[in-house]
């Protein structure tokens, strides 16, 4: 007999099925759209996994136990590939910036679960669980934040602590791996992988420093904390003649931020720890997986620890609610990334006390707009992007570039458009979000790739400087590109300002970092108006075991272009129109004698001059002697020249042929 269907009891919708069926019908194409969606973030997100977070307090808890040592590492007198002086055989395979370094090794002390993992917002395929460890003062000496001092005494500490690990546990893979805002192969983080860690999980022990550790003050962006490097050989200097130092604020900033992990970390907790109803999570995992399709075998652009501090700034800022749905907290997003400007707007993150406060005070909004401007005064002159705390003691946007930035707007604005196209259907419209993976050779209209210099120590630093003064260069020429089009009586930095601007960029210590700044800015000014995009990259570097030597570096840039398509064909800039104050703005930053009409009038003067004079020289006043065969029985025997007496004969038997021409 078959069963009986039972009538669905009639009921007035519920506030939330209200609320779900209007978010659909008003952001939502359609509820196949919808259910996308939520499709989506389901297979994206992984389950918690109890065997990990068990092997993680393991981990924990033998990382804590472990002896003490003394480290030492000295460069190898020899000649060639030398292999370097160590107290442990570990040590053997590194390479140090400085000469020599040691190290009072202790264990952690403090290690801690920190990253997207904790907060719930881990989206494959990277599945990552992040663990702070946190280098004990003791390790560090005063002065350590000068001259690498503690980037060496960090791969030293890294390097024992992984050999360690090995040790203690055969079946344990430990390599060296890096950050996606830190991509330097000296300044990595260990990665793991664990026998309970299956599902293609890894985990990354992270350096940390208590905020005591390095002073602050120290760590400012215009201190000149590497020695090595020099501003301008012509720049002037102290009173023995040597020339200045010059700022260091990219080092500086890494410096600092590994003291400034932790406020972050605490409040992006609390942020998504107020998120009740799990929108916030999927909206950061929805961003995730948006981003990642777009730049995922590109470094230097903006990645899901940045993207989740924006949103607790859009949160602080009201932009953001806790009562929007996923999706629409992602489309706020997505419209505010094509509206904003990044490289000129800059964010500082709330406080976590003012962050937790119902409505902000009208007296803390005066307050907000002065520290936004001291947050840019402070960063905004060394970095594309300005992404700092409530203390202006770090900038978080670091290692983002001028090209990623604007090449994210345009993807946001391009995102938008396929959401809300009606000519569009839903599959084509999700695929465009969420599942088409976007490379290099499909979003770029022209690509090509250039070899990055090798050099090391001065020769490295030499390259870094002339790469980020081109940068500076090129700085100035921007300013007067307007000009450069035509309006010559537009202001213009001449003279002394000029070349201001072209020492205002400050100096790198990557040369890899200062190549693609340098080409990015080139090729913008460059470019001008014929090309809509400028972007360089290299791809993401790769793990590498604790037994290389850190090598292997980036030694290929790529550069893509998005053209303007009716200005693509024109001519390729090389300078400003000749004349007028961008011609004299271009010139004093460039350090290059301006070339105007005149000069051009004179050399092709004195070209012609020298040409006529040749002429005449060589085919009217070459006087051309021609010597015969001696004739010593003075006969005729010399059938084509006879004696005449224009050309008589000489005493001893030749004849002299005299020729005008």
């Amino acid at each position: 007999m078959p069963p009986k269907y039972k009538k669905r009891p009639a009921s007035t919708p519920t506030n939330e099925e209200l609320s779900a069926y209007s978010e659909t019908e008003l952001l939502y194409k359609s509820n196949l759209f919808r259910l996308q969606t939520a499709e989506l973030v389901h297979e994206v997100v992984p389950k918690q996994n109890a065997p990990l977070e068990a092997a993680v307090r393991a981990l924990r808890t033998e990382m804590m136990a472990l002896p003490a040592a003394e480290l030492s590492w000295e460069r190898g007198k020899g000649r060639g590939d030398s292999l370097p002086l160590v107290s442990h055989p570990g040590l053997s395979h590194l390479h140090l910036t400085n000469s020599k370094a040691s190290l009072s090794w202790s264990a952690p002390e403090t290690v801690e679960l920190v990253g997207s993992y904790l907060l719930r917002t881990v989206a494959r395929p990277a599945l990552n669980v992040d663990v702070a460890v946190r280098i004990p003062q003791a390790c560090l000496l005063h002065k350590d934040y000068l001259d690498h001092r503690y980037v060496d005494k960090r791969l030293l500490y890294l390097a024992h602590l992984g050999a360690a690990l090995v040790a203690a546990g055969a079946e344990r893979q430990v390599s060296f791996a890096w950050l996606p805002h830190l991509q330097d192969l000296r300044w990595p983080v260990l990665q793991l992988t664990l026998p309970a860690c299956a599902g293609g999980w890894v985990i990354r022990l992270i350096p940390s420093l208590d905020h005591e550790a390095l002073s602050p003050s120290k760590l400012l962006p215009d201190r000149a904390n590497l020695r090595d490097r020099v501003a301008d050989a012509e720049g002037g200097g102290d009173e023995r003649g040597a020339p200045p130092a010059s700022a260091s604020p990219e080092y500086n900033n890494r410096l600092a931020l590994e003291s400034a992990y932790g406020p972050a970390l605490r409040l992006l907790h609390w942020a998504y720890a107020a998120d009740a109803d799990g929108t916030l999570r999927e909206a950061t995992i929805m961003l995730k997986v948006w981003a990642q399709q777009r730049s995922a075998l590109q470094s230097g652009g903006v990645c899901g620890f940045q993207l989740s501090l924006l949103l607790v700034h859009l949160l602080s800022c009201r932009v953001l609610s806790y009562s929007m749905g996923a999706y629409h907290i992602f489309r706020v997003v997505l419209t505010h990334l094509s509206k904003t400007s990044l490289e000129t707007a800059a964010i500082v993150l709330p406080a976590e006390a003012s962050a937790q406060e119902e409505e902000p005070a009208a007296s803390k909004a005066g307050e907000w707009k002065q520290r936004t401007a001291a947050a840019a005064a402070k960063f905004g002159r060394h970095f594309a992007w300005v992404l700092t705390d409530s203390a202006l003691s770090a900038n978080f946007g670091a290692g983002v570039t001028r090209g990623a930035l604007r090449e994210l707007r345009a993807a946001a604005a391009r995102s938008l458009a396929a959401v809300d196209s009606a000519a569009l259907d839903d599959a084509v419209s999700f695929a465009e979000l969420f599942t088409r993976a976007q490379p290099p050779s499909l979003k770029y209209d022209a690509l090509f790739s250039f070899e990055v210099p090798a050099a090391e120590g001065a020769a490295a630093a030499a390259l870094a400087t002339q790469a980020t003064r081109t940068v500076g260069i090129a700085v100035a020429a921007a300013k007067v590109a307007h000009a450069t089009a035509g309006a010559t009586d537009a202001p213009a930095p001449t003279g002394a300002a000029a070349a201001e601007d072209s020492r205002a960029a400050p100096l790198s210590e990557d040369v890899v970092s200062a190549t693609a700044a340098a080409a990015e800015a080139l090729l913008t000014v460059g470019l001008s108006r014929r090309s809509r995009l400028v972007r360089c990259w290299h791809e993401p570097l790769a793990p590498q075991p604790l037994s290389g030597a850190l090598a292997g570096g980036p030694t290929r840039m790529h550069a893509g272009l998005l053209l303007e398509p009716a200005l693509a064909s024109a001519l390729v800039d090389r300078g400003p129109v000749p004349g007028g104050a961008a011609a004299a703005g271009w010139c004093a930053a460039s350090t290059t004698p301006p070339y105007t009409y005149i000069h051009i009038y004179i050399y092709i003067y004195i070209y012609i001059y020298i040409y006529i004079y040749i002429y005449i020289y060589i085919y009217i006043y070459i006087h051309i002697y021609i010597y015969m065969c001696r004739c010593r029985c003075r006969c005729n025997c010399c059938t084509y020249y006879q004696p005449t007496p224009a050309y008589p004969l000489c005493r001893d038997g030749y004849i002299h042929i005299y020729i005008h021409v």
